[in-house]
């Protein structure tokens, strides 16, 4: 009876040392690292941006990360729809972490491509440039997918706050480019894309819009901007320290918004704590060139402005009044 009561004692002593051990591992190799400082090999106050070249490589961008969510098959549709219309100079890049782009997305891409196509053929004006060369720079619809960087370190987070901000990452990524302007899937546009790359000078890692800027004359002071429109140079060095950064963020964003911020609170604090000292406002000029939306509020009677009326009238266009009522619900 004393022998195996012994035994009994035993195996359960194994047990939980085995458990207590598993559980120091995975601290050790999984919390631990992220809980240690941020180190980076690149330094941002002595990294000079590259040069752009003569022949510029320039391209829009958007991002595509919710297939759940049929708001984003709305915005998507209503920025591609207000872009084309605009006499866009540069390509549309999508850059999707879902399997898949909508069904819709994808009719009103291949319907694009072809109309550039047939007027391509039938006599653009000569750029001296190889007939190849001259067909990369058609303002196509290129849709890429990209890896879902969220899954990092999910601790203390929600992996759907953070999806659209690792998404992002992918923008520096792109450099078969030159130089790519961003913008959030719920905007509108109001004029072409080439007005989006006057920027103030070459020598900022990012041009943004000012958070608190709410007339041009406070761009110059202001402390924050905003991310859901950038100009960035694509760069895998940049790239690579935005992942470093990432794993860390609780030591570099604001503790309230690591925790409490809403989505967009979080995804700006940690741009913004990387960028900081290291970005420059855009041009005032350029607000013009696009504007964002509140899809939620688009139907309401107080929804008057232009980007609201625009995404109105676009929504009904492309025949997205069902995806919109279930987005709403």
């Amino acid at each position: 009876m004393i022998i195996r009561k012994k035994r009994r004692d035993g195996r359960r002593q194994r047990r939980r040392t085995l458990v207590l051990g598993c559980l120091a591992f995975a601290f050790g190799a999984l919390v631990l690292p992220s809980l240690l400082p941020p180190y980076s090999g690149m330094d941002l106050d002595t990294h000079q941006p590259r040069p752009l070249p003569s022949n510029t490589r320039r391209a829009s961008a958007t991002l595509y990360t919710d297939a759940s969510n049929p708001c984003q098959e709305v915005v998507l549709l209503t920025l591609l729809a207000s872009w084309s219309e605009t006499d866009p100079q540069y390509p549309m890049l999508i850059l999707h972490s879902t399997r898949d782009l909508p069904v819709k997305v994808y009719a009103f891409m291949k319907e694009w491509n072809k109309l550039l196509h047939t007027e391509s053929r039938s006599g653009r004006k000569d750029t001296g440039l190889h007939p190849n060369q001259e067909q990369a720079q058609l303002p196509r619809i290129l849709p890429r997918r990209v890896k879902d960087y969220s899954s990092w370190w999910p601790m203390f987070s929600n992996r759907k706050q953070w999806r659209e901000c690792a998404a992002q990452f992918s923008l520096w990524q792109q450099d078969d480019f030159d130089q790519i302007a961003f913008y959030d899937s719920n905007h509108v546009f109001y004029s072409s894309d080439e007005t989006a790359f006057q920027v103030n000078g070459k020598d900022a890692e990012i041009y943004a819009i000012p958070s608190a800027a709410t007339n041009p004359a406070s761009f110059a002071t202001a402390q924050l901007f905003q991310s859901n429109r950038l100009v960035l140079r694509p760069s895998q060095l940049l790239f690579q320290h935005l992942h470093i950064q990432y794993k860390h963020r609780i030591w570099i964003m604001p503790l309230w918004d690591f925790l409490f911020g809403s989505t967009k609170n979080r995804e700006e604090g940690f741009f913004n704590a990387v960028f900081r000292n290291h970005w420059k406002p855009l041009n005032p000029d350029m607000k013009s060139n696009a504007e964002p939306f509140n899809v939620a509020n688009v139907d309401t009677p107080s929804a008057h402005s232009k980007a609201a009326t625009i995404a109105r009238g676009w929504i009904d266009k492309l025949g997205l009044r069902n995806e919109l009522n279930q987005c709403l619900k």
